[in-house]
């Protein structure tokens, strides 16, 4: 299969590097020094916990043209990123499947109206870790797995499936994609929140009130998206609604001290500031018209927002 990973990030990273492992003809788009550093020593990934080291040359591109052909395109970027996109996927009307591995609480609908409910695509991908001079750090694995949902009866979708698995990625197929990535949002979202806040992982598993705080956000959340007709999904996460809070406290502070959560939660947090905030911002739009009082979320979205304020204003 002939794929475009548009966005050279993390995510774009690995999945450029994992596909073209797997057999497929793999071309990603990048800009600028990271177009250069791709095109000089292809995609080097690489990670500290196994220090464990993979690298893999793929067709670099600066621009997706109208007439270009690709089976698939993969857009992985941050939420904010896409509307500068879309306009460019839409004058290419030759790409059958155009999959979204982004965060969204919005929906696909912008997807749907610039693309058609045919091409669309959604999925999702845990793969966190920060861009470095040398390359890109993350987590790799054996074994790996992606939600994956269409919002159609998408015509390509077995093929985009037996294209993961040839990579040896595995497939989770959702008839809902959307509530899951509605879902995930209100699981991250506060937690991103409390990392930004804390500077980091590390120091936030040592504030056991911020945790907390997190945990009601999180429950908040999942009252309004629940009130909205929004299933629990995955089904995994209806235990959050159950489990005392501080037993979910005392968990997510082991978890929050190891070098995993650094390097898949807190740099992408840290570095990703901008996207943390807009999808805040989105979700809050999203529950807004539920009625429902979300004190917890509030309180995090307020902090945050004082905090990137009161570091704009250092800088001027």
């Amino acid at each position: 299969m002939e794929i475009l990973i548009y966005g050279a990030g993390v995510v774009g990273s690995f999945f450029a590097a994992t596909l073209q492992q797997g057999g497929h003809t793999v071309s990603i788009l990048a800009r600028g020094k990271r177009y250069s550093d791709i095109n000089k020593q292809g995609i080097v990934l690489y990670d500290p916990l196994q220090e464990k080291e993979v690298t893999a040359r793929v067709q670099v591109v600066e621009t997706l043209d109208p007439e270009d052909f690709y089976d698939m395109v993969i857009v992985a970027m941050k939420k904010n990123q896409v509307p500068h996109v879309l306009p460019i996927l839409t004058q290419n009307t030759r790409i059958p499947s155009i999959l979204f591995m982004v965060n969204n609480a919005e929906g696909p609908e912008p997807f749907i109206s610039a693309l058609g409910k045919e091409r669309v695509v959604l999925s999702f991908s845990a793969t966190g870790g920060e861009l470095t001079e040398h390359g890109v750090e993350c987590l790799l694995s054996d074994t790996y797995e992606i939600p994956l949902g269409s919002v159609n009866e998408h015509s390509h979708l077995d093929e985009i499936i037996c294209a993961f698995n040839q990579a040896d990625i595995s497939v989770n197929i959702y008839g809902d994609m959307d509530s899951w990535l509605k879902y995930h949002v209100a699981l991250v979202s506060p937690l991103a929140n409390a990392v930004i806040l804390a500077s980091g992982t590390s120091q936030l598993a040592k504030n056991s009130t911020l945790i907390t705080t997190v945990t009601q956000a999180i429950r908040e959340g999942f009252s309004c998206l629940n009130s909205l007709g929004h299933p629990i999904t995955p089904r995994r996460f209806v235990v959050l609604q159950y489990i005392p809070t501080w037993i979910i406290t005392m968990g997510m502070k082991l978890i929050l001290q190891t070098k995993k959560a650094d390097l898949t939660i807190s740099r992408h947090a840290l570095n990703a500031t901008d996207e943390m905030m807009y999808l805040s911002q989105e979700f809050t739009t999203l529950i807004s018209t539920t009625g429902i009082p979300t004190p917890a979320i509030d309180t995090l979205n307020t902090m945050v927002q004082q905090q990137m304020e009161s570091l704009s204003g250092e800088r001027t």
